[in-house]
C-alpha cells in the first residue's frame, strides 16, 4: 500500500509513526521525521498601490497632504473615511532590524519635492530623529528632501505590522513650485520586514498649477 503524507501549512518539523499489520499482530512502529526549512513570507501592503494623490496649487505657503488617500479623496484631502492602507505578515511578528524607503521615483524635483512624517495623535510621533508609535519607540528616520529618500529603520520590536501600517499613513508629500515642470510624481514606498522579505507599492501624484490669469486694464 501507499502512505500519503499532507503537509498542515506550518513552519515547523513534523513526525509520525508507521505500523504494519499481517492480520493478527503489529509490526514494530517506525518513526519517520518530516525536517522542514522555513521561507520568510513577505510583508502585504494593501490599500495603496491605486492611490492617486492631486495635489494643490502652491499659494506661497508649503503644504505637505498625506499620500495614502482613498480614491475619491480630492486635492490631497482624504474622504471621511480617512487613509485605509493596511500592512500584515503572515511570519514576522516585528519588523525589527527592517525598514520602510519612501522615495519619488519618477519625475523627482530635488529643489521643489519633500516627504515628512505627520505627528499623529496616539499614533506616530516624532522626536529629533526617533519615531515612536503609541508612545513605543519603533526607530530613527532619515532623508526625505533633495534625492534622499525618506527611510525609517526600525529597531525595536515595537515595529509590528500595526505600527507599520500607522508609519505608512503618515507620510505626506509637499512641492513649492507654483509652476510646476512637471505636474506628475510617482512615490514608492518599500517596506523590509526584517527577516529577508520586503514589498513595494507606488502612489501617484497630480500637481495642480498655481498659474493665475493675468489682469487687463486693472480688471
Amino acid at each position: 500500500g501507499k502512505v500519503r503524507y499532507v503537509h498542515d501549512g506550518n513552519e515547523t518539523g513534523d513526525s509520525f509513526a508507521i505500523t504494519a499489520n499481517d492480520g493478527a499482530l503489529d509490526s514494530a512502529a517506525k518513526t519517520i521525521a518530516v525536517t522542514r526549512t522555513p521561507v520568510n513570507d513577505a510583508p502585504v501592503i494593501a490599500n495603496l498601490g491605486a492611490d492617486t494623490m492631486t495635489y494643490p496649487a502652491h499659494t506661497g505657503t508649503l503644504t505637505y497632504r498625506t499620500l495614502d488617500v482613498t480614491t475619491s479623496a480630492a486635492v490631497g484631502v482624504p474622504s471621511a473615511g480617512g487613509p485605509n492602507a493596511m500592512v500584515t505578515d503572515v511570519d514576522s511578528a516585528d519588523f525589527n532590524g527592517g525598514s520602510l524607503r519612501v522615495g519619488i521615483v519618477s519625475n523627482n524635483n530635488p529643489a521643489a519635492d519633500s516627504l515628512k512624517i505627520l505627528n499623529t495623535t496616539g499614533g506616530i510621533t516624532t522626536t529629533g530623529n526617533t519615531v515612536y508609535y503609541a508612545g513605543a519607540e519603533i526607530g530613527t528616520y532619515s532623508g526625505g528632501s533633495g534625492t534622499s529618500d525618506l527611510v525609517v529603520t526600525f529597531t525595536q520590536a515595537a515595529a509590528t505590522a500595526t505600527a507599520a501600517q500607522a508609519l505608512i499613513q503618515s507620510i505626506q508629500f509637499a512641492n513649492s513650485e507654483a509652476v510646476p515642470g512637471l505636474n506628475s510624481r510617482a512615490v514608492r514606498f518599500n517596506l523590509n520586514d526584517g527577516d529577508g522579505g520586503s514589498t513595494s507599492a507606488d502612489v501617484n501624484v497630480n500637481i495642480q498649477s498655481g498659474l493665475k490669469p493675468s489682469l487687463i486694464n486693472g480688471s
